[in-house]
């Protein structure tokens, strides 16, 4: 299986949500950045042993959200 290429953002996006991630003990398996519907639109896929719940993805999109924002 051939390894993703990442592109600048992606790469940025995976660097700055690695601490969201520990803290809040779930894998950022993969990040997408594409232009959708005329938008730029940036996808954090995450998973954890036992799997991840609808809520959770919530909470990490908020704090990454958040770290984002303040790196703009």
């Amino acid at each position: 299986m051939a390894l993703k290429a990442y592109n600048k953002i992606e790469t940025l996006a995976l660097e700055l949500s690695a601490e969201t991630a520990r803290e809040q003990n779930v894998h950022v398996v993969d990040v997408t950045y594409r232009k959708e519907d005329g938008k730029n639109v940036l996808c954090f896929y995450i998973d954890k042993e036992g799997g991840i719940g609808i809520d959770e993805c919530e909470v990490f999109s908020k704090a990454v959200e958040s770290v984002l924002d303040e790196k703009d």
